[in-house]
């Protein structure tokens, strides 16, 4: 996965295209059959959904998102829709 830039640096709508974006490179879609246009509006609801409070607001969903993706292996193994740890 290529580099994304840092947060306090995209727009809102940018953040939503660079997480998806995470997702795909991640194999989400394929790993747990979701359509584009369904990640989309879950990624738009959650968006919709987040306060504009200082630290627990949309940029800091998008961090946590983009750092968790970036860990070099899943902490508990490979993803997949029957997958615990």
């Amino acid at each position: 996965m290529a580099p994304l830039p840092p947060a306090r640096q995209c727009e809102e709508a940018e953040m939503l295209l660079l997480l998806q974006v995470m997702y795909i490179d991640l194999d989400f879609l394929t790993t747990f059959n979701i359509e584009v246009d369904v990640l989309q509006n879950f990624q738009f609801e959650v968006y919709c959904h987040y306060n504009n409070i200082p630290l627990h607001n949309f940029q800091h969903c998008f961090c946590v998102t983009q750092m968790v993706s970036n860990l070099p292996t899943p902490p508990c193994g490979s993803l997949g829709p029957s997958q615990t740890c």
